[in-house]
């Protein structure tokens, strides 16, 4: 059984501290939403994850889906919890 996080590339190599965490109601479900600073600008990160299966949707699936698109892609952070 493969990891779907092999092969990720890693586009920073700071991590990101987030400043608040909120955890905000997502139709019905709770997600958690961070505020963290990125340069001169404060940038809110969701995660995917558990957005993708709350909808009932393939993580891996919507993953490949954002790769693909040039958009999507480029606000993509990848994030391993040890």
């Amino acid at each position: 059984m493969s990891d779907d996080n092999e092969n990720v590339p890693e586009k920073e190599s700071a991590a990101l501290v987030p400043l608040e965490e909120k955890t905000v109601d997502f139709y019905g479900d709770q997600i958690t939403a961070s505020l963290v600073e990125r340069g001169e600008e404060q940038v809110v990160y969701v995660s995917l994850r558990p957005i993708c299966e709350h909808l009932g949707l393939s993580w891996s699936a919507q993953l490949q889906r954002i790769r693909r698109d040039e958009v999507l892609n480029e606000s993509l952070i990848s994030v391993f919890i040890r």
